[in-house]
This record gives C-alpha cells, structure tokens and sequence, in this order.
C-alpha cells in the first residue's frame, strides 16, 4: 500500500469529527500512511485474523505485527486487550498485538500489562 500522504492538520479535523465510523477509518488510514513511511508493509482491514476483523496488518524485515485502532468515548478497556490476544492467537505464533488509543487506556489495562 502506498502512502496517502495525510498531513497533521487532517489527523487534527478528526477530532471534531460527528462520524466515530468514518472518524474510526480515517484514523486507521492516518496509521497506516505513517507506517508506510516509517517502512513498514501495511494491510487495512486484513482478513488475517479471520472470523475477527483486523484494523490492520503490519509487516517488516518478516515480523508480523496485528494493531488494534481504538477511538472510542473513554479510554480502552481491558476487554479491548483480551479481544486483541484472541485475535493474535488465531494468527501464526511469533506475531506481535498492538493496541493504539486514542485516549489511553484503563487503570485495568496498565496493571494486567504489568503483571504480564
């Protein structure tokens, strides 16, 4: 995929957006373009991890890395991260799970990231 070469003022009109679908995918390709120019392989919505949908599928130098893309009205929760592990054990072994929040995460979150 190549790079759409989004600039940080659209990234910055997401916020105000009224649309959390269209706001969700925009996101996601904003993620994406960055990825691409950092060098990465990036695959929107890959049906990798399939029945679970997969915001997206990134790789480079063979490491495989499936992100989870979260803008949702409060901070992700522990459930998003349980549904991320589930999502990396229908892949092959060795990938790796990424959750990226807009607004951070839950105190339940940072503490099982800890322990684990």
């Amino acid at each position: 995929m190549r790079p759409m070469k989004r600039g940080r003022q659209e990234f910055r009109q997401l916020f105000s957006s009224s649309n959390p679908v269209a706001r969700g995918r925009e996101f996601e390709k904003n993620i994406a373009d960055v990825l691409i120019s950092s060098g990465f392989e990036v695959d929107l919505n890959s049906p990798a991890a399939t029945p679970r949908q997969t915001d997206l599928l990134v790789e480079r130098d063979g490491q495989i890395y499936l992100w989870e893309l979260k803008w949702h009205a409060k901070p992700a929760t522990i459930e998003h991260v349980y549904g991320l592990r589930d999502r990396v054990r229908l892949m092959r072994p060795g990938v790796i799970g990424v959750l990226c929040s807009v607004l951070g995460f839950a105190k339940s979150v940072l503490e099982d990231t800890a322990r684990h």
